[in-house]
């Protein structure tokens, strides 16, 4: 009868984590053949699907954003939102394929790892940010519509890239304070046979609900803004009435 061991990390200030790793005992239910995370059944098929659909979403993306640069009829405040938007998907997406090959074919120090993962949330949050900067400049377009000059580009790429960024600092260095607050740990990923380093920061941590909580926050206000815009008060149809019967 084969036999092996599960192992559970207990941390210095004697509470266990809350991942047990079972990876060991897979070895006894699969065949002795030399296989890699990446190769292990449906796993290659997967990431070839995932590549291929970010493949496609640049491309789109590298597209939408030539035509709104090249013709410069379509240079105006609202185009160039759309713009950081789809760059931040370009991004997103870049970073994603980039940190896929370097957790499945390449054997990167702890300190670049983590800054690619560090780049993957930060332009992932990034996204979040620039929906919200679209909410608020359609808010500002329909419903704060005296006042909307008064909110310029400068304040919305700060909005857009400066604040996801202050967010992720905040978590890198939580991570780097508290290094072995996981729910999953990533220090080394076994399966049949095969030992493959893994990103620290790529694990599972209380600390990643500094940016979750980030990006839920700036998702309920859409909300509300898309509310306001369905269902203006009386007091904004009285403006617009106003602006329609004496034009400004």
């Amino acid at each position: 009868m084969l036999e092996d061991n599960a192992t559970k990390q207990c941390f210095s200030n004697g509470s266990w984590a809350n991942y047990t790793n079972y990876l060991p005992c897979l070895k006894i239910s699969m065949p002795t053949t030399n296989y890699t995370v990446d190769s292990l059944p449906g796993t290659e098929i997967t990431t070839l699907i995932y590549i291929f659909g970010y493949v496609a979403s640049l491309v789109a993306l590298f597209v939408a954003v030539w035509i709104f640069v090249y013709f410069k009829d379509l240079r105006c405040l609202r185009n160039t939102i759309h713009i950081n938007l789809m760059c931040t998907y370009i991004l997103a997406d870049a970073m994603w394929i980039i940190n896929a090959g370097v957790q499945m074919y390449l054997n990167t120090d702890n300190t670049s790892c983590n800054l690619l993962v560090f780049l993957l949330h930060y332009f992932h949050l990034t996204n979040f940010f620039w929906m919200f900067v679209e909410g608020l400049y359609l808010y500002m377009l329909v419903v704060e519509t005296f006042t909307r000059e008064n909110i310029k580009l400068r304040t919305y790429i700060a909005l857009g890239w400066g604040v996801p960024f202050l967010v992720m600092l905040a978590w890198s260095i939580t991570r780097w304070l508290i290094p072995n607050d996981v729910f999953v740990e990533v220090q080394s990923i076994v399966a049949a046979g095969t030992e493959m380093k893994g990103c620290p920061w790529m694990s599972q941590s209380s600390s990643d609900w500094i940016y979750n909580s980030a990006a839920l926050l700036v998702l309920a206000v859409n909300l509300i803004f898309l509310i306001m815009i369905m269902w203006p008060d009386e007091t904004i149809i009285s403006h617009y009435e106003c602006r329609t019967v004496f034009p400004m």
